[in-house]
């Protein structure tokens, strides 16, 4: 499979291409707290050994000792920049008495089953059409999204995939993968103190 050297290319190139825009990017981060633009954490490689990752920051300083996982427009713990990021994601239980319940009954179950699809599926071209899309989408949204809901049709995605990938219609709350009912406000205690969602 050639998915790594593919990686390897396209990150260089964008490296390359990027790199102009990253050091005002790193100076408008640190000019947010006067502290240092980069977040470093450890991760677990494929092998299981643990790695240092830096990336730039999208956060405050010390928002990973919250213990809060869910984003939302505004969000306290997200830098300026980084709402940008976030803004669609934010506008969906805009009018939400509960956004966090709504974010886990609209949002991450849609975007875990359009992960899993995309696991199910995964080869370089998918990869490839899908760097393309990234690209379209800063450009227009709308296209990108007709194009990936192209691609969910070609590669027999189900009717309900395609259908929130479109973004045409108002989401309803679903079952994450794996549980046999959407998320409610009891789940999200229960996950509070350490347990998980049936």
């Amino acid at each position: 499979m050639v998915k790594r050297p593919l990686d390897i290319v396209f990150g260089s190139i964008g490296l390359v291409v990027l790199a102009p825009s990253m050091l005002p990017t790193m100076v408008l981060i640190w000019l947010q707290g006067l502290r240092s633009p980069f977040y470093v954490a450890t991760r677990a490689s494929r092998a299981g050994r643990p790695f240092r990752m830096v990336k730039l920051r999208t956060m405050v300083v010390g928002a990973d000792a919250t213990g809060i996982d869910s984003t939302a427009a505004a969000d306290p713990r997200i830098t300026d920049m980084s709402s940008i990021v976030f803004a669609d994601e934010g506008e969906i239980p805009r009018h939400s008495a509960d956004a966090d319940l709504d974010d886990n009954r609209l949002i991450r179950p849609w975007k875990s089953r359009l992960a899993l699809f995309n696991i199910e599926r995964r080869s370089d071209v998918l990869d490839i059409a899908l760097m393309v899309i990234t690209v379209v989408g800063i450009v227009s949204r709308r296209a990108a999204l007709g194009a990936l809901s192209l691609i969910l049709r070609h590669l027999d995605a189900p009717a309900e995939l395609r259908r929130v990938a479109r973004r045409e219609e108002t989401l309803i709350p679903t079952a994450p993968p794996g549980a046999d009912h959407p998320v409610v406000a009891a789940d999200l205690r229960e996950l509070g103190r350490g347990g998980a969602i049936a």
